[in-house]
């Protein structure tokens, strides 16, 4: 979903909520973050400790009830496929463990308790952390960067050149170019969302000049949703997926109308506005 159209979702949502209305809201864990929405109880399928917390911060947010009501379920393996997303699972497992040692999900707030959780998750993750690039350890060089500022004030009143030469080997520039939190094996597609983003495309198909391209790119943005490489190109392989134009270096592609409503709603013919 293109964020265009996220947004105007979530905002019939948090409309419908302010009058009053009951809303049935199923999403992504996407509410769980920056959507000041407030729902009289809450369903969540068990994950990260982290996660849980967010969910739960979106019932009763405002005191409107004397007490809301979250619920957790455990999906089974069969319908919740989460096997290759090693990160969620194992935050999954951690709560799991957690909840056989005895602690309750109303303790899921105790600062012990977020303490605990946290250990266990980064010692399984362990191995992950130290992101190695090319024979490059990032964190060798994040390390280098504390040597210096613990060395800076020494070296920079016994010897100015020195601190200057410190600085030079501290591994900021390769940090900044090797470091990714996610890594970005996903390429952007142009959806077709309302009539700002069919012209955009209809723009863009046209004959126009590289400094209007860029501006139409700029402006593109709002409608771009990134997919993976694997549904990326079983969507191109199908025609779901069109080159639209090059932009220098870059590759414009865009759904067709019927493919980006497929991706969004699924084979579900209706959809209540209220869902995102």
């Amino acid at each position: 979903m293109c964020p265009a159209d996220r947004k105007e979702r979530i905002k019939n949502v948090l409309n419908l909520v302010k009058e009053g209305k009951r809303v049935i809201c199923i999403s992504t864990p996407l509410i769980e973050a920056g959507v000041d929405a407030s729902f009289e109880c809450v369903f969540r399928s068990l994950s990260g400790l982290d996660s849980l917390v967010q969910a739960a911060g979106r019932c009763n947010r405002n005191n409107e009830l004397k007490l809301g009501k979250v619920y957790l379920l455990n999906m089974d393996p069969s319908e919740e496929h989460i096997a290759k997303l090693n990160e969620v699972k194992t935050g999954k497992d951690q709560v799991l463990e957690l909840l056989s040692e005895g602690i309750k999900a109303d303790d899921f707030l105790n600062a012990n308790v977020i303490k605990k959780y946290f250990e266990m998750f980064y010692s399984k993750l362990a191995s992950t952390m130290s992101y190695p690039t090319n024979g490059i350890n990032l964190e060798n060089y994040i390390d280098g960067i504390k040597n210096v500022h613990e060395l800076a004030y020494q070296s920079k009143r016994k010897d100015a050149s020195k601190f200057e030469k410190l600085t030079q080997f501290s591994g900021s520039e390769t940090i900044a170019k090797y470091f990714q939190v996610i890594k970005n094996n996903t390429k952007s597609v142009l959806a077709p969302y309302g009539d700002k983003g069919e012209k955009l495309i209809a723009d863009l198909n046209g004959n126009q000049d590289i400094n209007s391209l860029i501006m139409l790119v700029k402006d593109a943005q709002p409608y771009i949703v990134n997919l993976y490489d694997n549904k990326f190109n079983q969507l191109f392989e199908e025609g779901d997926i069109y080159t639209l134009c090059q932009v220098g270096n870059e590759v414009i592609y865009a759904f067709r109308p019927y493919a980006y409503n497929k991706l969004v709603l699924g084979d579900r013919k209706q959809i209540e506005k209220s869902i995102f």
